[in-house]
């Protein structure tokens, strides 16, 4: 097939695809992780996940390959942290970790180093319901809003859609909130990582930013234990 027949046949696979007001309508794709942090998030949340049980399990299993593993892009590599994601969204909705998939998808998590190697917005989800220590994941202050544009590091030097994240994200960090998963994932621990769960990369001995949020949350902390007692 010649470039210009791809282009012609695109251009009216797409016409015909359009509705006669104007505008086109499809389904938005993307990997596994949004619908397992979406079951995530309810639980988190403390809504009921019957609604979504069967529909969110079918469709993370749908997209498990071979190997166990799931992806973050279409035919991509085994991915770590989206096959965790996967398998702890799961393992909530009820799926029997005994099962094949749920067995393929630990193989695949323990062969790859297990949580300690995840990325760390996964360590997030899983630090929100107690199953991976705060310790271990890089933070910064909050007080980082208050930079005005001309200090470097600034709210403002990021991309629109990273300070939509980055702004909620620091408040998480500086309370570390933690509520129950109501099950327990000792298994995505692999033997002989459990010190590196509570080391954050490049951290350095002060810790870095995560050393210096944590100083900033003890003089937060200290400051509002000062202004009780003077009450």
């Amino acid at each position: 097939m010649t470039g210009d027949t791809a282009l012609e046949r695109s251009v009216l696979w797409l016409l015909e695809r359009q509705s006669p007001e104007g505008w086109w309508v499809g389904e938005l794709e993307t990997n596994v992780t949004m619908t397992a942090e979406h079951v995530l998030l309810m639980r988190f949340l403390g809504i009921g996940l019957d609604p979504i049980c069967e529909g969110a399990a079918r469709h993370i299993l749908r997209s498990q390959r071979e190997d166990g593993s799931w992806a973050l892009y279409f035919d991509g590599p085994a991915d770590l942290s989206t096959t965790i994601e996967a398998y702890v969204a799961l393992k909530v909705l009820g799926v029997d970790p005994s099962s094949e998939p749920m067995a393929r998808a630990l193989g695949v998590i323990r062969q790859q180093g297990g949580v300690a190697r995840a990325r760390v917005f996964t360590k997030i989800w899983l630090a929100l319901f107690g199953e991976y220590p705060w310790e271990g994941i890089p933070s910064m202050p909050p007080e980082l809003v208050y930079l005005p544009p001309s200090v470097p590091l600034n709210l403002y030097d990021f991309a629109c859609w990273a300070r939509g994240t980055i702004a909620p994200l620091l408040i998480v960090l500086s309370r570390r909130p933690r509520r129950p998963l109501g099950v327990s994932l000792r298994e995505l621990i692999v033997p002989g990582t459990e010190r590196a769960l509570f080391r954050v990369p490049g951290g350095g001995r002060s810790g870095g930013w995560t050393g210096c949020s944590r100083r900033t949350s003890a003089c937060r902390g200290s400051r509002a234990g000062e202004g009780r007692a003077s009450s």
